[in-house]
């Protein structure tokens, strides 16, 4: 007994560039939000007169004074490239706080009087963590949608 599967292959791939493209907005605002949250702990450093927060200790992230740095990290800013088994997103700190934010690589890295205070890269390397797990969540519910003989072939 012979069985015929037919399937319209032209909107599988539409629909799994739709998944990845709605993956990246998820990782991208999850980015943004790890970013924020990162710029929003208390310091433990040294407290000093006449201000109302304590700093940061070497190596935690900055302590917010102002809120700017925390404020210029926007997930809109995205640029999506599909190719052979690459996808890519880049996130920008956002343009609207312009100058605002241009200490950001400095506290980072640090100086040669300060030392980093690092919330980027533990922010992508969390984010490595995650990626894959949304967009498995995605693309496991599309293929189970196909699956079940929805209208998608």
């Amino acid at each position: 007994m012979a069985s015929k599967v037919t399937f319209n292959s032209a909107k599988i791939e539409g629909l799994l560039k739709n998944a990845a493209a709605k993956s990246l907005d998820l990782v991208a605002i999850a980015f943004q939000k790890r970013i924020r949250q990162m710029l929003s702990k208390a310091g433990s450093g040294t407290k000093y007169s006449g201000s109302d927060y304590k700093s940061s200790d070497d190596g935690e992230p900055p302590t917010v004074q102002t809120g700017n740095l925390r404020n210029s990290w926007v997930a809109s800013s995205r640029k999506k490239v599909f190719g052979r088994r690459k996808v890519k997103v880049l996130i920008n700190q956002g343009v609207s706080f312009g100058e605002a934010a241009k200490y950001a690589y400095w506290l980072e890295y640090g100086t040669r009087n300060m030392l980093p205070r690092p919330f980027v890269l533990p922010t992508v390397h969390r984010m490595r963590r995650v990626a894959p797990r949304v967009f498995m969540k995605r693309y496991k519910n599309l293929v189970l949608k196909i699956d079940a003989g929805g209208p998608y072939g």
